[in-house]
């Protein structure tokens, strides 16, 4: 994992994550969210394995409950 860009710092991105995700939204905008959270919050070395980590886990967090996309996200989810 790398720093905060700037003065930020990781409670501040988490902060805003979780602001964010108070708008009532489905839950696959819930999932883009927090995989753009999560792919902005740490740096790896090399670029090739960056992109690798990246795409796995964005193909993974669209598979969890993908039959669910579609409904808004609640305190069930």
């Amino acid at each position: 994992m790398g720093k905060p860009e700037g003065n930020e710092t990781y409670r501040n991105y988490a902060q805003r994550f979780l602001a964010y995700t108070t708008v009532p939204q489905s839950y696959h905008s819930f999932k883009e969210s927090f995989y753009k959270y999560l792919s902005t919050s740490f740096e790896l070395e090399f670029h090739h394995t960056r992109v690798h980590f990246k795409d796995k886990l964005y193909n993974f967090l669209q598979n969890i409950m993908s039959e669910r996309d579609d409904e808004s996200l609640n305190e069930s989810f």
